[in-house]
């Protein structure tokens, strides 16, 4: 009778043991795959952090230029201004010459933001590699605010073009700088009045990227000390 159930108990150990490789075989799979996708996952993660850090040290530079410009722009249109209406203006005090007050009302400057990292992680759903979701809902916010800012672009690039073709009908340009007649050029209303208008605009303009620059400061601030994390992790 021992030799019977002796005979009936090896192909039973026999099918455990297969049974015990096989999911041991499945579970090492199993991790090797989780390995793989988390591998994967840092790899988009550290790639997408350091693409926004760049993204965002070029809009940095950016917003600074602009709100530079836009200071620049009101000062020169109040100096403009208040010479227009009679007063003693130093323009020397203000580092300006009156021709370059002039110049500086007419030139180009645009809020821009780069969002080339934005809209690809958007379209590939690569965001999901930040497990943070306040921090990707942070992400869109900033985008979100800095297209929103840069409405102040369809306000002043046109009374910026309408200034400088009211120079032209008069014979000249902004860039002619110290070759302009200040008197002449405020003598005329609708350029005193574009003048006024470029002033107000360029004052906004410096509150607006106030705001974007807080932003676009506390979202590098995140995002580097995430990128540390993950580098100190991975030692």
């Amino acid at each position: 009778m021992s030799e019977v159930i002796g005979k009936l108990s090896k192909p039973s150990v026999f099918l455990f043991s297969e049974f015990v490789i096989i999911v041991l075989g499945v579970l090492v799979a199993l991790a090797v795959d989780n390995w793989n996708e988390s591998r994967k996952n840092d790899e988009i993660r550290a790639h997408l952090i350091a693409s926004l850090l760049n993204d965002l040290g070029e809009d940095a530079n950016d917003y600074s230029q602009f709100a530079d410009d836009s200071e620049l722009r009101a000062k020169a249109a109040q100096l403009i201004l208040s010479h227009a209406a009679g007063e003693a203006v130093n323009f020397a005090a203000e580092d300006l010459t009156a021709g370059e007050a002039l110049y500086l009302l007419g030139r180009t400057s645009r809020l821009e933001t780069v969002e080339s990292t934005f809209q690809q992680m958007t379209a590939r759903g690569t965001g999901t590699s930040i497990a943070d979701s306040e921090l990707r809902i942070e992400i869109s916010h900033y985008y979100g605010l800095a297209r929103d800012r840069a409405d102040i672009n369809e306000t002043l690039m046109p009374a910026i073009l309408r200034y400088r073709a009211y120079l032209e009908e008069l014979g000249v340009s902004y860039v002619d700088r110290d070759a302009l007649d200040i008197d002449r050029v405020v003598a005329e209303h609708r350029i005193l009045a574009i003048i006024r208008e470029l002033g107000l605009w360029a004052s906004i303009a410096e509150r607006l990227t106030a705001d974007i620059q807080a932003a676009n400061e506390k979202l590098t601030a995140r995002l580097q000390s995430l990128g540390k994390n993950q580098a100190s992790a991975a030692l």
